[in-house]
């Protein structure tokens, strides 16, 4: 019964003050504590790095990465995967043995990503350096295009609106777009343009056309 370890656990967070080098992640316990009570994640949570992004950030997390997302309005990308293991702070099913079984616990370097240098948008779009291939992740502000921004990127692409009302045009059709929608364009379009005032988020494979074309071949 984890319940004790919880409770002092949560009393000792209570008393540390916002000047507290640990305040962040006893921030974090308290507000675990509050959503689940009684449960060892609260504990456990102080195994973990407390990251506060500040808005335009992103971070990384590769496999085996156990984490928790507290609050605020954050965009999730992920690669092609099979499962979803919970460790904790749900009232869905533990799998203990699996989760120890694929956890990486080695030590995570700083996990925010840098944006990547250079390219035609530089300075106009936000293109975040991910260190892998199964996505790439950027951030168009339609005002800094004065209202129109072609992508002539391959592949599929997933476009998010978080500000404004854009319009995604492509083959002729268009859909507009509000906080929270997303439209869908696929790998047969050969791009497409956004339009209009706002924030999109671009989700796309980070493989180069070259490389994509040779995958397909070999399919």
């Amino acid at each position: 019964d984890p319940s004790g370890i919880v409770a002092a656990v949560l009393g000792r967070c209570a008393q540390i003050g916002s000047d507290h080098p640990a305040a962040g992640p006893a921030s974090a316990v308290r507000r675990a504590a509050a959503a689940f009570p009684g449960d060892v994640g609260v504990v456990l949570s102080l195994l973990l790095n407390h990251v506060r992004l500040e808005p335009g950030e992103a971070i990384f997390l590769g496999a085996g990465n156990v984490h928790c997302y507290l609050d605020g309005l954050g965009v999730e990308v992920m690669a092609n995967s099979d499962n979803v293991l919970r460790c904790g702070l749900t009232p869905k099913h533990v799998d203990v043995a699996e989760v120890v079984a694929v956890t990486d616990f080695t030590a995570l370097a700083e996990p925010r990503c840098p944006v990547r240098a250079g390219g035609s948008n530089a300075g106009e779009d936000v293109e975040f350096d991910v260190p892998v291939p199964d996505f790439a992740v950027t951030v168009i502000d339609l005002d800094r295009h004065r209202g129109r921004r072609d992508v002539d990127r391959h592949g599929p692409h997933i476009a998010l609106c978080v500000a404004g009302a854009p319009d995604v045009a492509a083959r002729g059709d268009t859909l507009r777009l509000h906080p929270g929608q997303a439209a869908f364009v696929p790998a047969t379009d050969a791009g497409f343009t956004l339009t209009g005032t706002g924030r999109v988020v671009l989700a796309g494979t980070g493989l180069d056309a070259a490389t994509r074309a040779g995958a397909a071949a070999q399919i």
